[in-house]
């Protein structure tokens, strides 16, 4: 993640987060960001590790890797949409070629991102939920 010396002013209310990055260092960052803005992260670093806790807690929105060492955050964001209806944003080291429009998300970032970025992106989220 990149971020300047410019201060960035949270845009929405605190959301429930799951949050789901497989590279441990990024995790961390992120999860202390969101919870910067008063945010409630909770971190899976895989799809069963994600389906777990999104079984058991309330998400208001999804941030998900798409590369995971089980599978696609693609395919992850298709299932978390059909029983949860949950908005979510992509956040990839991949282009266009590899994303697919039909997994559901509501947002996509390409890494390296910024945390203002990363704000209006949770924000086009939640308008559209």
């Amino acid at each position: 993640m990149e971020w300047g010396a410019e201060q960035v002013v949270c845009m929405t209310r605190p959301l429930r987060i799951l949050l789901v990055e497989d590279h441990v260092d990024t995790q961390h960052l992120m999860s202390r960001l969101l919870q910067s803005f008063k945010h409630d992260v909770k971190s899976a670093s895989s799809i069963k590790s994600a389906m777990a806790l999104a079984s058991t807690h309330a998400f208001d929105l999804v941030i998900t890797d798409i590369g995971l060492p089980d599978g696609s955050g693609g395919e992850l964001m298709s299932q978390l949409r059909q029983m949860y209806n949950l908005p979510g944003i992509a956040v990839t080291g991949f282009g266009a070629e590899h994303f697919d429009l039909t997994w559901g998300f509501t947002a996509r970032l390409i890494k390296p991102i910024t945390l203002e970025q990363l704000e209006r992106a949770i924000q086009t989220s939640m308008d559209v939920q």
